[in-house]
């Protein structure tokens, strides 16, 4: 339950929380992905405020992944769905965990890459 809460304040967050926080303001498509990284393995990655496209990438990745684990967990412990749906929730949470390593590693990296704190801009928002 308290993943769930988790999950559910950071859908909230994205939608009406600060600017930098918001979807609208950092979800991009596959070729702006693409291009941060093209210019992230050209050693002059490009500057964003708030998340760059990895990152956005990541978060996307990462939400959608919890959701899968939370409702197929909620339907094995609702007894629905049977053995397969067991196997599927256990299998699910293999592509959450390396999206966790994912952010992790992008966070280290752009860190290096940008004279600035990720860490403390993600715990204090500035």
């Amino acid at each position: 339950l308290q993943n769930d809460g988790l999950v559910a304040f950071r859908l909230l967050w994205g939608l009406v929380g600060p600017r930098h926080a918001r979807f609208t303001s950092f979800v991009r498509g596959p070729a702006a992905i693409a291009r941060y990284l093209r210019s992230l393995l050209s050693g002059r990655p490009e500057h964003h405020l708030g998340h760059n496209p990895a990152g956005a990438g990541a978060i996307v990745r990462l939400l959608a992944s919890a959701l899968a684990v939370i409702a197929s967990g909620w339907a094995v412990y609702e007894d629905i769905g049977g053995h397969w749906l067991e196997e599927t929730h256990e299998f699910l949470a293999g592509p959450m965990l390396a999206g966790v390593g994912d952010h992790l590693a992008g966070v280290a990296v752009a860190s290096r890459h940008h004279p600035e704190n990720l860490v403390a801009t993600m715990l204090t928002g500035r």
